[in-house]
């Protein structure tokens, strides 16, 4: 137990330690893509590590979209294959638990179809003194 608490603490430590980079980091990133593009160049290549741009491409709805709606937008534009019917496995998942937490039983239903498993973890919080 006493490696574990150690562990923890260094993982606690440089997660600290590395987030002020990871900012820094973020602020620097804008400024060299500007750089590049102002250069006109796609990559440069530094102490043997080539910096290069590229672009992330993501859909998403919009916010005041209902997934019902959105649903049916891909439908009028012939994306049907994109449409399916799911479910949230996180509120899923919190409806589970809650009924085991509230003693209430599982529908036969759902323990036919559904893996349903408590996976122990073990949590570590550091005391502030």
């Amino acid at each position: 137990m006493r490696r574990f608490v150690e562990l923890k603490a260094q993982v606690d430590a440089r997660n600290a330690e590395t987030k002020p980079l990871a900012d820094e980091l973020d602020i620097l990133e804008a400024r060299v893509l500007e750089e590049l593009r102002s250069a006109e160049v796609d990559s440069v290549t530094i102490k043997g590590t080539t910096l290069y741009q590229y672009v992330q491409r993501w859909a998403s709805r919009l916010p005041d979209v209902t997934a019902a709606q959105a649903l049916q937008a891909l439908r009028d534009a012939g994306l049907s294959d994109f449409v399916n019917e799911v479910f949230s496995t996180q509120t899923f998942s919190a409806w589970y638990r809650e009924r085991v937490d509230q003693n209430e039983p599982i529908p036969d239903a759902i323990k036919t179809a559904f893996t349903l498993r408590e996976v122990p973890k073990l949590g570590a919080r550091r005391r502030t003194e």
